[in-house]
């Protein structure tokens, strides 16, 4: 019965439904990024019960991100970082290491965080055909004040994420002053420098955007600050302030309403 129900995807429907009653019920919906407010809206939502948080860094933190200092000059190093699995894009990172070591055969890539469906460095390392092995730094896990080190030596960030509801790691390295060329999904569509945006799952276009930043090095400099710029806007303060005032003007409205 149980193989029936999910062969028709009732299982499936019932939970939608709920989800979807979910929805109806309560008085806010947070999601994090501007495509899933416009889909909740398509599906009927009213724009004043959806607000939009996303996430954030500190000034404090920002602070320990140090841009000015670049290297700009090849061989460069190209960073990712987030967790190495399917939803992130891992099916793609070998055609796109491979076409960049292509033009560039001295360049490294820092896979930073990747502990999740590849638990350690091994596991991720034997993903890549050996060819390319040498190519890859890779670190499973880190503290997060050791981030801003770690990127100081990377010119530029990849992120082909099929799916996020934000991208933080996308932010992070944008605050080390790394122009990101990622996947147009949720999230990322709202920071990520418009022209670095690719289609998702158009690997071949991500690792050609890659290497036209690359060669020119004017306009690498010029990316990585307006990276920087942006990521500077994700200020946790004024967001958790926004967020304070919709919670607010709702309890208001609803007091209203009693």
């Amino acid at each position: 019965l149980k193989r029936l129900r999910l062969k028709k995807g009732v299982l499936s429907d019932e939970k939608n439904k709920r989800s979807f009653k979910s929805l109806t019920e309560c008085d806010i919906i947070q999601v994090q990024n501007n495509i899933d407010a416009n889909l909740l809206q398509e599906r009927g939502f009213k724009k004043n019960k959806i607000i939009i948080v996303p996430n954030g860094i500190s000034k404090k933190r920002l602070s320990l991100f140090n841009s000015d200092s670049k290297n700009y000059n090849s061989p460069f190093t190209i960073a990712f970082v987030g967790t190495f699995d399917f939803r992130k894009g891992a099916i793609d990172f070998p055609y796109i290491v491979t076409e960049i070591l292509k033009q560039y055969p001295g360049c490294k890539f820092k896979l930073l965080g990747t502990k999740g469906i590849f638990i350690n460095e091994d596991e991720v390392r034997n993903f890549f055909p050996k060819r390319l092995r040498n190519s890859l730094s890779i670190l499973p896990t880190f503290e997060p004040d050791d981030l801003p080190s770690l990127l100081n030596d990377c010119q530029l960030g990849i992120f082909p994420s099929y799916f996020e509801s934000f991208g933080f790691g996308a932010l992070e390295m944008m605050a080390a002053g790394l122009p990101v060329v990622g996947y147009k999904s949720p999230g990322p569509s709202d920071f990520l420098i418009e022209g670095l945006l690719i289609a998702i799952g158009d690997k071949k276009s991500l690792a050609k955007k890659v290497l036209e930043v690359l060669s020119n090095k004017n306009e690498l400099v010029k990316l990585g600050s307006e990276a920087r710029n942006i990521a500077k806007k994700y200020d946790w303060d004024i967001i958790a302030k926004k967020a304070s005032e919709s919670y607010l003007a709702q309890l208001t409205t609803q007091s209203k309403r009693l």
